[in-house]
């Protein structure tokens, strides 16, 4: 099997966090339309266009770092926005209105999501904060 050499170069630069940027996730719409979102010490998050770098959305509501985004297609082709930040919320998007659909409050600062399906269809999301624990809350939407 060969293997084809890669020659990785910067295409753009997404300019606009007033800090430093700890998250970066990539998403892909229903449509095909492909989204880079990040998330950073300014206490946004922020969704680009990852071929000319223009930014399309920011999210402010958070009161500290965002630790984290993570995007997810719904079975009904909505598309979610995770955030996760110091101040102790999982904040979800709908990407689609680009309004906060649900806020999740933690006894910790929360470092990581990442969304998932059970084997019964039940749309989830993880979530580990930093009081040692890893959550698995289930969005309570009908099963696929």
């Amino acid at each position: 099997m060969s293997r084809t050499a890669l020659d990785p170069h910067e295409l753009v630069v997404c300019t606009g966090h007033g800090e430093i940027v700890w998250a970066t996730v990539f998403g892909k719409m229903c449509d095909g339309t492909v989204l880079v979102a990040s998330g950073g010490a300014d206490g946004t998050a922020r969704i680009w266009d990852p071929a000319t770098g223009e930014l399309r959305h920011t999210v402010t509501k958070h009161t500290a770092w965002v630790r984290t985004v993570a995007f997810t297609v719904l079975p009904d082709g909505s598309t979610l926005l995770a955030t996760t930040s110091d101040d102790r919320t999982t904040r979800l998007w709908s990407v689609d209105t680009m309004t906060e659909v649900a806020t999740i409050e933690h006894a910790a600062s929360v470092h990581g999501a990442a969304f998932g399906t059970l084997d019964d269809g039940r749309q989830v999301l993880a979530i580990g904060c930093a009081d040692t624990h890893a959550y698995v809350w289930d969005l309570g939407l009908p099963s696929t």
